[in-house]
């Protein structure tokens, strides 16, 4: 018998079948028309100031470039 603040033991198996079942999210899929995650990822490492953009600008271009030289 369950007391205050202790589920049962039919409750923990109804509550682990119930939680395989519920859908999980599918993950992140890039936009084929935008920028990459990667080259963002890229970008965020390199920790550029927002109020440098012509830094900013070149590195993306570099990465861009990168990205489509390699196929990836």
């Amino acid at each position: 018998m369950a007391w205050a603040g202790r589920s049962s033991a039919k409750h923990r198996s109804a509550a682990s079948r119930a939680s395989k079942r519920r859908p999980h999210p599918l993950p992140r899929v890039d936009d084929p028309r935008g920028i990459p995650s990667s080259v963002l990822k890229g970008l965020a490492a390199l920790r550029i100031a927002n109020a440098d953009r012509e830094t900013y600008s070149r590195k993306l271009t570099e990465l861009l470039g990168a990205i489509e030289k390699n196929g990836d």
